[in-house]
């Protein structure tokens, strides 16, 4: 009787002993497979100077749509978060915690602020999520990451290939050098398209600079439909210095054949130039701008 009893306690000890490392066992996998990881994604400084590492939230100063899939997007930096020359940031959505890069028109100009020309794009979470942005509400960028750095001195003649928004990283640097390094020759700047539209506007690219220190600039800019070209506020300061200082500054509009009246005007008999109306018309008045269809 004694030792049956023993034998049936020793079986329950080493069963319970297994079920409790079972458990356990089981919990752990369980804890590994389906705890939540600790969020990867940077940190949020609401009131830190911009760094690449942490989100800071702005405020939106303005949201301008300038086309149907267009937007030119102005945010406020204030004094104590502003960085050294930036070049472009992080915005992210908050509400899919998604994140893309973004380069400012201007830098920070001298109220704090950086606008932005932003395109939505079909597929394009982040961008088409701005353009339902208003003025007063925030968002939380990191940055800023240089991804060029400019030496005048070191470049004769610096070639710039972009298409639609890709213009930005070009008017930033115009941009600068008009403000802090107003003896070097500003870009030599050329808008380029698969067809039609040519805005040579300042002396041939044969020219040299009158100066052997200052170098130039050339942007081929390529645009498929009429909404992706630049819009006026940022076209207009390009052609103005051009027209003021052609020495310095030349610039080359390249854009699709637009319909009568949007940008140009159509060709006229047997493939004549014709009549220059529209947009670019208005620019040339103003700015003695040459223009000419392909």
């Amino acid at each position: 009787m004694t030792q049956s009893l023993l034998r049936s306690l020793t079986f329950s000890s080493r069963t319970a002993r297994r079920t409790f490392v079972a458990t356990v066992a089981t919990s752990a996998v369980l804890y590994y497979f389906f705890y939540p990881d600790k969020s990867r994604s940077a940190p949020t400084a609401a009131d830190a100077r911009l760094s690449p590492t942490r989100f800071t939230p702005l405020r939106i100063v303005s949201a301008d749509h300038v086309g149907p899939d267009s937007l030119l997007l102005t945010v406020h930096v204030p004094p104590h978060q502003r960085p050294d020359p930036i070049w472009s940031v992080f915005i992210k959505d908050d509400a899919i915690q998604v994140e893309r890069p973004f380069t400012p028109l201007e830098s920070i100009d001298a109220d704090g602020n950086m606008s932005f020309w932003i395109k939505r794009y079909r597929g394009g979470e982040v961008s088409r999520w701005l353009h339902t942005k208003t003025a007063g509400e925030h968002l939380e960028m990191r940055g800023p990451l240089q991804t060029w750095l400019w030496d005048p001195k070191e470049y004769e003649h610096v070639y710039m290939i972009s298409g639609g928004t890709g213009i930005t990283p070009f008017y930033q640097l115009f941009c600068s050098v008009i403000t802090h390094t107003a003896k070097d020759a500003l870009p030599e700047s050329q808008f380029s398209t698969p067809s039609a539209i040519q805005v040579p506007i300042t002396p041939s690219a044969t020219q040299t600079p009158t100066t052997a220190l200052a170098p130039r600039f050339t942007l081929l800019h390529s645009s498929r439909r009429i909404e992706e070209f630049p819009p006026e506020k940022i076209l207009r300061p390009l052609l103005s210095f051009a027209d003021a200082h052609p020495e310095r500054l030349r610039v080359h509009l390249f854009v699709d054949e637009a319909p009568e009246s949007a940008i140009s005007r159509p060709y006229g008999r047997n493939f004549s130039q014709g009549r220059v109306a529209g947009i670019l018309g208005e620019l040339q008045d103003e700015t003695a701008t040459s223009v000419w269809k392909l």
